[in-house]
Formats: structure tokens, sequence, C-alpha cells
């Protein structure tokens, strides 16, 4: 029997990388960096769906933040230890494709 893809469940590794996929997207990335970036995360809930996985648009905007926070922990502990890439993370190296370049904060927010 398959595992069940809809919502109220522990997203799964193939869902998640599905998910850091059309997160890397150019197009999906402009959306979330925006002020608008509930069409950013509409694209992605779309991008699932067309996928076979069910999950609000809610449930992916905290999936990405729980990635994020993951990600930047586990940066900050590679930077202080020296080591390399940390191997415990499976998507370490794509949310550095997409988060590594990135200003800790936006200039433009700073001047608001």
């Amino acid at each position: 029997m398959s595992e069940p893809r809809g919502p109220g469940r522990h997203w799964g590794v193939e869902e998640t990388r599905c998910l850091v996929s059309l997160w890397a997207e150019g197009a999906v990335q402009a959306k979330l960096e925006s002020f608008r970036n509930k069409e950013g995360y509409a694209l992605l809930e779309r991008g699932l769906k067309e996928e076979g996985y069910e999950r609000s648009s809610k449930q992916i905007q905290v999936k990405i933040r729980d990635l994020k926070v993951k990600y930047r922990k586990m940066k900050e502990e590679t930077r202080r230890s020296g080591n390399g890439r940390p191997s415990s993370f499976v998507f370490f190296d794509d949310l550095d494709a997409i988060l590594g370049t990135r200003p800790a904060t936006s200039p433009a927010s700073l001047l608001e």
C-alpha cells in the first residue's frame, strides 16, 4: 500500500525534494522575495499538486520556514566547526544554492 499523499501528515523526503526543486525555480523565487509572496506559495501549491502532493499554501510556508531554520543552523554549525558540508541534512546543498548567496537582511527592508 502506498503512503498517503494528502495534508495532515509528515512531509516525506520525496515530497520535500519536490518542494525544494520547485522552490529553486527563478519565477517562484522572484514571487517569494516580493511583497506579493502569496503568489509564490500558490505556485508551489500548484506545482506540488501537479506532482500528486496535496499541501496548502500555509503548510508550504511553514515547511519552507522550517527548512530555512534548519539550513541556517547547519550553515552556522559548519562555519563554527570549520568542517565542510554537513552530511546530516539531505537538502543542505539544494538550499545552499537557493539561500546561500542571499544577505541575512534585505537592504530594502532596512530603509522602510
